[in-house]
């Protein structure tokens, strides 16, 4: 088939952020001829550049795409995924639960945050177990931890450990791949946390092939419940080193972000930092959400899970700080932190001291207006607000955008 067609091969590189390429790989000699011997990663980089088969056709999946972009060769096309529009959010509850639809509709916030797939899938599962979702989740953080704390204390009765140690076995894994960009872990990972691996909650298993033989690999059910539960990891530890693990986080992103504004920079271990950086930013919007006490279930506080007041004031130091200092993609990550902390009279501090808010260069999801729209209707006026939005999402925010003085 190579050598007959090569224009009909596809080759899919799923998931390139978890393959964690160092400088090293980017520099090696590219391979060539498609029948000789190689390393992964040299087959791999010569499929990027194109030098190996060149007709043939390539397809890869990217939560950070700065750093692949400088391997691409050829003719390039790239995709976003943007999330559900409301009527596939519609036709998805209308497929499995037609019924309960209704109670999702009722909850404008809900079927906002329903537009993301896996908050779609979470939803349905809190359905199938008969759980309430009417009310009470205004935030991503909020559906997550809602749909935790019921499975934890309802549907985890047979485990054979406590629901504190349990939490910190998995926090401890999470947090672990999260630093080490790695979202599969092997059975002896598991047992060095005291996990179960025949009944760990949370936790997928699959068969992965290694030259001779299958390994039992483990991962989250989705990459953002390693991220929820690398923040909950950070609440269970002592003060200090919550606040140390916080401190760090926080100085990585900020340095990633620093270094993303290179222009002119070639590959070099920056990329490698700046797309760890991006990886890392989900932790900080659930840090930011179980900020906010009103909406950790009695579960949680009946094991002494809530964020120091310290820490809250760490979040909100950074947060007031960078937003003075960046715009556009990182501008909207730190109005993300803001709408998951949910305090109105910090937001309105934050961003009436802005006097630009420039979102223009890139288009604006549903959930970014909806959380936009919960920002502006905190603050009484806003200077300069610089948008690129679709029409259907313009009129989300239509009702607030007289607060504007200038909108571009």
């Amino acid at each position: 088939m190579l050598q007959r067609v090569p224009e009909n091969v596809l080759f899919i590189i799923d998931g390139f952020d978890e393959l964690r390429l160092t400088q090293a790989v980017f520099d090696m000699s590219a391979n060539t001829d498609p029948l000789q011997k190689a390393p992964p990663e040299v087959i791999l980089c010569s499929l990027l550049r194109r030098f190996l088969i060149p007709a043939s056709k390539l397809l890869v999946t990217t939560r950070t795409k700065n750093t692949v972009n400088k391997l691409l060769e050829g003719q390039l096309c790239f995709t976003e995924i943007m999330g559900f529009s409301k009527k596939k959010v519609e036709a998805y509850f209308q497929r499995f639960f037609s019924k309960e639809y209704d109670c999702v509709r009722a909850n404008e916030t809900l079927l906002t945050a329903c537009s993301i797939p896996v908050i779609c899938w979470i939803v349905s599962e809190m359905f199938k177990i008969g759980a309430d979702v009417t009310s009470g989740l205004e935030t991503t953080t909020s559906i997550y931890v809602d749909f935790v704390s019921t499975l934890l204390e309802h549907h985890c009765q047979d485990l054979n450990q406590s629901v504190p140690s349990l939490l910190k076995s998995l926090g401890q894994l999470a947090d672990k791949g999260m630093l080490e960009q790695q979202v599969m872990f092997d059975e002896k990972s598991l047992f060095k946390l005291d996990l179960d691996p025949a009944g760990s909650p949370f936790l997928c298993r699959f068969l992965s092939k290694r030259r001779i033989h299958q390994e039992t690999m483990f991962t989250f059910m989705y990459h953002s419940f390693q991220e929820f539960f690398t923040v909950l990891y950070y609440v269970l530890l002592n003060e200090k080193e919550s606040q140390r693990k916080v401190r760090e986080l926080l100085h990585t992103v900020e340095r990633g972000w620093a270094l993303s504004c290179w222009s002119d920079r070639d590959f070099s271990m920056a990329d490698v930092e700046v797309r760890h950086a991006k990886l890392l930013q989900p932790v900080i919007l659930f840090l930011c959400g179980v900020c906010k006490k009103e909406w950790m279930p009695s579960f949680f506080e009946k094991h002494n899970m809530a964020v120091s007041v310290n820490i809250e004031t760490q979040l909100k130091e950074w947060i007031s700080t960078y937003s003075q200092r960046y715009q556009n993609e990182h501008l909207l990550f730190i109005l993300h932190c803001l709408y998951e902390l949910h305090e109105k009279s910090f937001i309105r501090i934050v961003l009436e001291k802005l006097v630009l808010i420039d979102l223009s260069n890139s288009t604006l999801k549903m959930t970014d207006c909806w959380m936009l729209k919960y920002c502006l209707q905190c603050c009484e006026h806003i200077r300069i607000l610089k948008l690129h939005v679709t029409s259907d999402n313009l009129r989300m925010l239509q009702s607030e955008l007289y607060r504007c003085k200038e909108l571009g």
